[in-house]
């Protein structure tokens, strides 16, 4: 979702992910993107479409993957879409073979919201509010609990932060970085 959303070729200003590290850099809480994060993902759209053999596929291969990533659970996972954390947090597990589910079991994976609330923002002086900002907390917050996070952090960047009153389903389950099918 990051990537469709995210910069197109040639505008200025980082990428979310690249945004991710330098703010947690600049806050003393540093994380990286893997050098070899390309081919996994959450599963999460391979669940929601219904493609099982997919969706088991990828969930085994992004926690074998999460293990080394993060020293064999001793760093927090810190995923750059709520979507993506909520799949690989709580979704994937139907799907782990019994030796991923141990290794699952041993990762703490966390949304960049929730990371930036908690960890970053503490850390870090606001300068510079805007007027106002418009929030719209999706299906995997909610599912999350991750929803005060997400105005909390609007806050902090906001004069005034409105959520919209029918701000509900984008009825993308999950395929672009909304929600998943639960």
């Amino acid at each position: 979702m990051n990537r469709v959303f995210g910069n197109p070729e040639g505008e200025r200003g980082p990428s979310l992910p690249e945004a991710v590290v330098a703010v947690s850099a600049r806050a003393g809480r540093p994380v990286w993107i893997p050098d070899d994060v390309a081919g996994t993902c959450c599963a999460t759209i391979w669940h929601s479409k219904g493609y099982a053999r997919g969706n088991e596929v990828m969930a085994n291969r992004i926690v074998e993957a999460a293990w080394g990533w993060t020293a064999g659970g001793r760093l927090p996972l810190v995923v750059d879409a709520s979507s993506c954390t909520l799949g690989i947090a709580h979704e994937v597990v139907p799907y782990l073979t019994e030796d991923n589910r141990e290794l699952h079991a041993g990762l703490t994976v966390v949304d960049s919201l929730v990371w930036a609330a908690d960890e970053l923002l503490p850390r870090l002086d606001v300068r510079r509010r805007v007027a106002s900002a418009v929030v719209h907390p999706t299906c995997s917050m909610r599912h999350l609990g991750d929803e005060e996070k997400l105005t909390a952090l609007a806050g902090a960047c906001a004069e005034e932060v409105v959520v919209p009153a029918d701000a509900g389903c984008c009825a993308f389950a999950g395929d672009r970085g909304c929600c998943t099918r639960s």
